[in-house]
């Protein structure tokens, strides 16, 4: 899970956080022997979160 505070976010920006988690998820496996089942991106915005999943179910 990553939480950010960006304003806004352009598609290649979306693309990179999701590459960027992929990479922590692809750690963690070889690292801890531990499967990734999400990526969760949480975008911290006053008054309510935006909370984007990708599942590997």
């Amino acid at each position: 899970m990553d939480y950010t505070t960006d304003l806004g976010v352009s598609p290649q920006t979306l693309d990179a956080y999701w590459a960027q988690l992929s990479v922590h998820a692809d750690l963690l496996t070889r690292v801890a022997d531990e499967q990734v089942s999400a990526l969760v991106l949480v975008f911290l915005r006053a008054g309510k979160a935006a909370v984007l999943v990708r599942s590997f179910e």
